[in-house]
């Protein structure tokens, strides 16, 4: 048998099993979905190339990144160019984006994650006001002022639903306490 048939060979008998979902490598177990390989297969395989990788020289391994960063570039511009998202390659761009919407909000969280989520989050490590960067109110994360805002809205959202008669005299009754203490500091006058 010459070497051309041997692949031939080999190169049939791959479609055949990846075709009916069954592993390649053992040809007894099914494959993962998305695979080619079975659980058993896959993980023996994922062991093969990391010591592979472990034995390469470092002049081997940065030729081998370098190739993995050109490949990635020419995949991102192929997928620009389709008009479809560089990252996951399944959606379509944003209006005037760089990325899907799926895509761009889960790299925004990372961003906001990696940087600790800004000041407001150093404030409130500080406790201090996460709003304004006042001091607190004692048992709350608010000062003064944006407690006082907050219970408003808090009483706009239940009141609301009661009916617009009931809302509006409990408003009163609040505006009429806001007044009262918009003499104290951080409480805004009205």
């Amino acid at each position: 048998m010459s070497n051309e048939s041997k692949n031939a060979e080999a190169r049939e008998s791959y479609r055949y099993y990846r075709e009916h979902g069954i592993c390649i490598s053992c040809r007894c177990e099914r494959a993962v979905r998305g695979s080619v390989y079975c659980l058993g297969c896959r993980e023996k395989k994922r062991e093969r190339e990391r010591n592979h990788y472990k034995m390469m020289s470092e002049a081997e391994k940065e030729e081998r990144r370098a190739k993995v960063r050109i490949y990635h570039k020419q995949l991102r511009a192929k997928r620009l160019a389709q008009g479809i998202c560089p990252h996951c390659g399944r959606r379509k761009l944003a209006e005037g984006k760089a990325a899907c919407p799926i895509c761009a909000a889960k790299r925004n969280a990372l961003q906001r994650k990696r940087r600790g989520g800004g000041v407001r989050a150093v404030w409130e490590l500080e406790g201090r006001c996460r709003n304004c960067g006042e001091p607190v109110v004692p048992g709350y994360k608010l000062c003064e002022k944006h407690l006082a805002i907050a219970r408003l809205n808090r009483m706009k959202g239940t009141l609301a639903s009661l009916g617009s008669a009931a809302y509006q005299s409990e408003r009163e009754q609040f505006l009429k306490w806001l007044k009262l203490c918009s003499g104290k500091r951080g409480v805004p006058a009205m």
